[in-house]
């Protein structure tokens, strides 16, 4: 439980400075196509190749006034997983995810955001055919993920953003998997992004 202790410190410490300082920012929805993959040691014949996917954020994004330094917290839904070289092998994981990101802005209308993302897993399925998924949660039993993301994005005009977004897991979201024959499993994602802002 301690990474979820100094998540909600770091929720505090933000909540606090926009308490206590002249802000200016905006509520959004962000959402896009993510490139997902899994990292592992070990070797086998079955071939690991990403996963074509999707997700979907609320954005709360802030930004210190007279300043070039924000944050955002964006709580979401994101599915992740794998694609094989086999028909009878294909991961599909369901996560809530919440980047917690510092805000930089070197010039205007270009956000580049650093930070922590905490994910829980909500379930884990391998695709035996088109008709039948087994459940492989148990041997995914590190629900929470604790990940770095670095996100790049520019507003296309005052309502919209487009951006880039890169995520590796500094966890391991299982020791083993027997079916792939792979250790130390972590996951990894691009994601291409459009930000729609919804309130000031």
């Amino acid at each position: 439980m301690k990474p979820i202790r100094q998540i909600l410190l770091a929720v505090a410490v933000i909540l606090s400075a926009h308490l206590s300082q002249a802000q200016e920012g905006y509520l959004a929805i962000r959402g896009g196509y993510s490139s997902t993959s899994l990292n592992a040691d070990g070797t086998s014949d079955i071939k690991l190749e990403n996963r074509h996917t999707w997700h979907m954020n609320l954005v709360y994004s802030r930004v210190f006034k007279n300043s070039m330094f924000g944050f955002s917290v964006e709580p979401g839904y994101a599915i992740r997983g794998i694609e094989t070289n086999r028909d009878s092998i294909s991961y599909k994981f369901n996560y809530l995810s919440t980047p917690l990101l510092v805000d930089f802005y070197p010039i205007k209308d270009l956000r580049v955001g650093i930070g922590p993302e905490v994910s829980f897993l909500l379930g884990a399925k391998n695709r035996k055919n088109d008709s039948t998924k087994v459940d492989i949660t148990d041997m995914y039993d590190n629900v929470v993920d604790i990940s770095g993301t670095i996100s790049v994005s520019y507003s296309l005009s005052f309502f919209a953003d487009f951006g880039f977004r890169y995520n590796r897991s500094f966890t391991n979201i299982a020791s083993s998997d027997a079916i792939l024959n792979r250790r130390n499993l972590a996951n990894e994602y691009v994601q291409v992004f459009l930000l729609l802002k919804i309130a000031n």
